[in-house]
């Protein structure tokens, strides 16, 4: 497997168990939204999402299903704001240079003993964006 076309990716968010929900109702609503990633965001088909910030890759948050994985400028503004939370903060497309389509996935806490690297073991390491993992 070519390490870009690798199936599950780690990306992160400020308040997870806030902001999984809100994009997953968006989702529901319209068929997809658009997750703020950082420029070395991959193509994958899931991202597993952690907190940003200290202590932060202790445990996953949650999992979402991605069809695309896009930079800002290839995203239609109208297209953009309309598939985003209705918060404003949510409406600001230079916050972040990509953006996955996310296409569903669920809230669901993940023990770090459950996430592996690419050789199969436990990652016992912090763990960064765009980071490729897998599941036991």
């Amino acid at each position: 497997m070519v390490a870009v076309d690798w199936p599950m990716r780690t990306a992160k968010s400020d308040i997870p168990s806030s902001e999984i929900p809100l994009f997953l109702q968006v989702v529901k609503n319209k068929g997809y939204a658009y997750w703020g990633a950082s420029n070395n965001a991959s193509h994958c088909e899931q991202i597993l999402i952690f907190k940003t910030g200290p202590g932060g890759s202790k445990i996953a948050h949650g999992i979402l299903d991605v069809s695309e994985c896009l930079s800002s400028n290839e995203i239609n503004d109208e297209d953009f704001h309309n598939h985003r939370p209705e918060n404003d903060i949510y409406h600001d497309k230079s916050k972040f240079q990509k953006y996955y389509k996310v296409t569903g996935g669920r809230k669901e806490f993940i023990e770090r003993y459950r996430i592996k690297g690419p050789d199969g073991k436990a990652i016992k390491h912090n763990i960064r964006a765009n980071q490729m993992v897998s599941l036991d």
